[in-house]
């Protein structure tokens, strides 16, 4: 029997040009390649909420329900687990983000980022950002961390002087996913909004609506097209950056509508940053790569010649 069941809900998802991962709700990861290899990471003991990768792809970063945050080496093509970090007093972590030598773990409770060196597993600080409101979503871009919470408000540090640059606020509800591209930062939130911030500035620069089911949970940026997922819905809706305007709904089809799309993430080329590849999951245990302008399943080559997509199976 099937010991690791392929409709457990996926509940996050990133990539790169090797390996895509996905967290699962019962506490696996799963970790598949472009040729078929697959294996799932066990170590977790509930959902898989945030998941990302080191610069160099050899170490994967998993943050959980359980209240620990994990960390992967692959060694000969096997990903293996090398360190588990936690605190004693109860803290959670189920969001996390990582600029080099630096792991940032975000506690659901006291509303604090913590900031650890995750190659010897010591915790560096605490950095109070939301004044004990849930933090809810986390990224960081180099020395600059972003963090998104129950109070509404976007916080930009600078975690390497630990200062707080500014509090971005507009939302009227609470934020629940960020992505950074360059100087600017995309928030998604459960006033079904997404804002562009100019975070250098600590200025609102665009706003986008289109969104009516519930918060918007997931976001990632490539090139020119802004992807993002909200709760309730079965597509990924992609907007053009450069027009202000709604793209496609690009169904995730699989001949049950229902599900939920739960999660999105881009993949860069390297040869060209403004391509790449672009990777969804969902509830019912399907990952999936893009076709973002057929518009339609992902499952076959994308036809339009004006797309660099490449289509894989998973």
């Amino acid at each position: 029997m099937d010991s690791h069941p392929e409709l457990s809900p996926l509940l996050s998802v990133c990539a790169n040009l090797s390996w895509v991962f996905a967290g699962r709700d019962d506490g696996i990861i799963k970790a598949q390649t472009p040729s078929g290899n697959l294996q799932y990471l066990e170590g977790h003991t509930d959902s898989v909420r945030s998941l990302c990768l080191s610069d160099d792809g050899q170490f994967l970063f998993s943050g959980s329900y359980d209240g620990t945050a994990k960390i992967w080496h692959i060694v000969d093509g096997i990903w293996q687990l090398f360190r588990t970090l936690e605190c004693n007093d109860g803290r959670a972590f189920p969001r996390v983000c990582v600029s080099g030598e630096r792991l940032f773990t975000a506690d659901w409770t006291s509303g604090s980022i913590g900031v650890w060196n995750w190659q010897n597993g010591t915790l560096v600080e605490w950095i109070g950002t939301h004044q004990d409101a849930h933090i809810i979503c986390l990224c960081v871009s180099g020395e600059h961390l972003f963090s998104g919470g129950i109070d509404n408000n976007v916080k930009v540090w600078n975690w390497k002087t630990r200062t707080l640059m500014w509090t971005l606020e507009g939302h009227t509800k609470s934020v629940w996913s960020l992505c950074v591209s360059g100087k600017v930062l995309f928030s998604g939130s459960l006033d079904k909004t997404i804002y562009a911030w100019d975070w250098k500035a600590g200025v609102r620069i665009g706003t986008f609506e289109g969104h009516h089911s519930d918060y918007v949970r997931s976001l990632c940026v490539l090139g020119s097209i802004l992807f993002s997922v909200a709760c309730g819905e079965q597509w990924v809706q992609t907007w053009d950056l450069q027009l202000g305007q709604p793209l496609n709904r690009v169904i995730i089809s699989n001949g049950n509508q229902d599900f939920d799309v739960t999660g999105v993430c881009a993949v860069p080329n390297p040869h060209n940053p403004n391509n790449g590849w672009v990777f969804a999951v969902c509830d019912n245990g399907i990952l999936k790569m893009v076709n973002i302008y057929g518009g339609g399943d992902d499952s076959t080559e994308v036809p339009n010649k004006r797309t660099p997509y490449v289509s894989l199976r998973f």
